[in-house]
């Protein structure tokens, strides 16, 4: 059975520093490579599916913050937008 990101990533709506507190270490954020530094995520796939697999298992994304359901997919039950984030280095 295939690995999904809910699986191995948090969606966290506080703020990077609020993810900190509730973790007990500091966290960057992982540069998704293009203009916009967030993701979107969707419990039945997105166009950056691909992308956050990718940070998941290269950069140690752990969690998307400031995760907040997005506008352009209000229609999808389970869509969110967020900043990839990992362990400070």
């Amino acid at each position: 059975m295939a690995i999904t990101p809910e699986e191995v990533v948090t969606l966290f709506p506080g703020s990077i520093e609020e993810y900190e507190k509730f973790k007990g270490y500091q966290v960057e954020i992982v540069d998704t490579g293009g203009k916009n530094k967030g993701i979107v995520w969707e419990r039945h796939g997105s166009s950056d599916r691909c992308l956050l697999f990718q940070l998941i298992n290269d950069d140690g994304v752990e969690a998307l913050v400031n995760a907040s359901r997005t506008m352009y997919h209000a229609n999808s039950p389970a869509s969110f937008y967020g900043l990839p984030v990992r362990k400070k280095r």
